[in-house]
């Protein structure tokens, strides 16, 4: 008796070499632009983490009624890969002062602990380097140098004004922005940087060459010295290894204010400063 023979479905040697030169070709490519991919994929994602820590900084001056922002830290090369949460304290008073009659750069005073009680670190104490005293009415003077165990303030310049000749506590320290106590620094990805070049971000330093961003508790934008910046920031996140041409598409710019030509002032519930101060709010 004749059996049938039933066929068995299967490859040809030809079939197996084209599937396999398909799977060669396909996994050559993968190597050539995998990582292009993934540095790609890492710029947005440093975009999106520093959008993400603005958004955040705003929302907590907006619910402490307190300044509150971010500070670009600079590498040695100038370029930004990490932030720093930081505020901005209320004025600092109590005791007495009075300048010194030797030396017009010194303010003594009197009756209040400069450090605090913090110990010798100086970035814990009520009252730092870069902050700015008004005495009676005379101008806002920048203070260089703060010595607790003399009691004594040295200024960046000679005194400028005519109160604070004899002790009184007429007086006020506008505080600048601090780093935010407990919040740990924030790092973009690997290989990501906010490029401060020239004619790359466009932000101002204050008197101390910090870049901050800080935002008022109405939510806008707040300056340091000198008051509120001026125009707009712009902030240029990429990837550390490509140059910000156009054909990068990987390139992304982050406009963080822009002041409007038209928009009406909202007034605010909250104890206002002098105009002239440096850190006003």
């Amino acid at each position: 008796m004749r059996t049938l023979r039933r066929n068995r479905p299967g490859f040809t040697l030809i079939e197996l070499l084209v599937v396999m030169a398909i799977i060669s070709f396909l996994a050559a490519l993968l190597v050539l632009i995998g990582p292009g991919l993934l540095k790609s994929e890492k710029a947005a994602r440093g975009a999106q983490t520093l959008q993400g820590i603005l958004f955040v900084a705003k929302q907590q001056a907006l619910r402490d009624r307190n300044p509150y922002g971010i500070r670009l830290l600079q590498d040695s090369d100038t370029q930004v890969r990490s932030f720093q949460y930081i505020q901005q304290p209320g004025d600092f008073t109590g005791g007495k002062v009075m300048r010194s009659p030797t030396d017009p750069t010194k303010i003594v005073v009197s009756g209040v602990d400069l450090s605090g009680g913090l110990g010798t670190d100086s970035t814990l104490w009520p009252v730092q380097r870069g902050d700015f005293i008004q005495i009676s009415t005379d101008p806002f003077n920048q203070i260089a140098g703060v010595d607790p165990a003399t009691s004594t303030i040295t200024l960046a310049n000679s005194y400028l004004g005519t109160s604070g000749t004899t002790l009184t506590d007429q007086y006020r320290i506008a505080r600048s922005a601090r780093p935010a106590p407990g919040e740990d620094t924030i790092l973009l990805p690997d290989g990501v940087i906010v490029d401060m070049g020239t004619n790359r971000s466009i932000i101002t330093a204050d008197q101390r060459g910090y870049f901050d961003i800080l935002f008022a508790p109405s939510g806008g934008i707040q300056g340091g010295v000198g008051g509120p910046q001026q125009g707009k920031i712009i902030l240029y996140p990429h990837r550390a290894d490509r140059c910000l041409c156009r054909r990068h598409r990987e390139f992304r710019s982050l406009l963080v204010h822009a002041r409007p030509a038209r928009r009406r002032a909202v007034r605010q519930p909250q104890r206002r400063r002098n105009d002239d101060a440096p850190y006003g709010h």
